[in-house]
Parts: C-alpha cells; structure tokens; sequence
C-alpha cells in the first residue's frame, strides 16, 4: 500500500527558433531532455545551414549553440545531466561533452560502417547502449571510452534492435525490436 505520490506542477512551453530553424523530426531523436528535467537538448540548423546542437533551460526563452558540436545528431544525457552524449556527423563515432565547457572528447567508434539511426542511452554504471547499424543489435561502452561489446543479439525474425532506454536499475534496458516481417515493433 501506501498513498500516492502528489502530483507535481505541469510546465508547458514551446521551443520557438530564433536566430536558427529547428530540424523536421524526420529521422531519430532531435531533442534530449536532462534527467533534471530543467533542460532541453536539440538539433539545430544555423542560417549558413550548419547543423549544431543548441541547449536551452525551460526558464528561458531561447537556446544557446553548444561549442564544439557542430554536425553532431542525436543528443543524449549521462544520468547526473552533467554531460552530453551525441554521435559525429557521420554518426559512426559516440562522443561526449561537459555543459561547463571543454572539448567534446571521443568515445567511441561504432561497430559499423555505415550511418544508422536508431539511438544511444547513458545507463547509472557510466556506460553508453547504442544502435550500431540497422542490421544488428545493441553494443555498449563505457563512457571513459574503450572498445564496443554486443549486448543484444538478433532473435529470430528480428531485423535491428534500436532506441535503447537504460532504466535506473543500471541493469535493464528496454529498446525497440524492428521485426522482418510486417509484425509491429516490439518492447523488450
């Protein structure tokens, strides 16, 4: 038992450009949002055309470019929201960023040798789950850097395993099972 927790105040907001143009949510994950929930992360096209991830905190009005992420896709945060975790823009190499400053520092290279699209999560033991390509399953690596290990392998009729979520736990992964045939997505 036990009574439930009161719910806490709702924010809503929108994410307006300014001086750069959202990118269309075509492919993959675009923005990010810190475990804090006081943050949010996405990608950007400058007015050159130049793609950048842009943070912006919900108290204010508009986002700021982050130095050194220029062409990086697919944000996403280390548990204590201290660091950003994005793929270059080849999206064949995981690297990671402090919001206080600093260079962005390589990870990773992934397994494969051709872009995909399909995530990457920072679990609570320091280590990173990700897609590596559209044909395989997950990998992980620690996020000091190190070489990628498989963590998931392909059952039977299923063509990619993608979108990896590390739950608190540190131990349990839930990611999107992509099927061969016309079955729907699965969760595991």
């Amino acid at each position: 038992g036990g009574a439930d927790a009161a719910a806490g105040p709702s924010v809503e907001f929108e994410l307006v450009p300014s001086t750069h143009t959202l990118l269309s949510p075509c492919c993959g994950r675009f923005v990010a949002v810190s475990p804090q929930g006081d943050r949010i992360v996405y990608e950007a096209a400058e007015e050159d055309g130049g793609l950048m991830l842009f943070q912006r905190r919900i108290d204010e009005r508009e986002g700021r470019p982050i130095p050194g992420t220029e062409d990086a896709r697919h944000p996403f945060f280390s548990p204590d929201g201290a660091w950003l975790g994005f793929f270059g823009n080849d999206e064949l190499t995981i690297y990671k960023t402090r919001f206080d400053g600093g260079t962005p520092q390589r990870v990773a290279d992934r397994v494969g040798s051709h872009p995909a699209l399909g995530g990457a999560a920072w679990g609570p033991d320091n280590t990173i789950v990700f897609a590596d390509r559209g044909d395989a399953g997950l990998y992980r690596v620690s996020a000091e850097g190190g070489d990628p290990r498989p963590l998931t392998t392909l059952a039977e009729g299923d063509a990619s395993h993608r979108w990896p979520h590390v739950l608190p736990d540190g131990r349990t992964v839930l990611y999107s099972v992509s099927r061969t045939s016309s079955e729907v997505d699965l969760i595991r």
